[in-house]
């Protein structure tokens, strides 16, 4: 019964009626943190929400409580506009 949402800056985990529960703001450049934020999915197969990445050109996975789980590095993901996520 939470909504993950996708803000400039930072990824906001709310609950139904808006209070937020957890931020994720790691800005930089290192593993888990990230330039900007362009767009969020969560991925069915995996169990983990990923977060597109374009500036850095990477995929940021975490898990349903916000934890910083991995990350995965494309040269297309610099001219992506969305993503899709397809099995683990």
């Amino acid at each position: 019964k939470s909504y993950w949402l996708l803000a400039p800056d930072l990824i906001l985990l709310t609950d139904l009626e808006g209070r937020v529960i957890r931020t994720i703001s790691d800005k930089g450049q290192g593993p888990g943190e990230f330039q900007s934020l362009d767009d969020i999915r969560w991925n069915e197969s995996s169990q983990l929400m990923e977060v597109l990445d374009r500036t850095s050109g990477k995929l940021i996975s975490y898990n349903v409580a916000g934890d910083f789980q991995k990350e995965w590095k494309n040269r297309f993901l610099y001219t992506s506009l969305s993503f899709f996520p397809l099995g683990k």
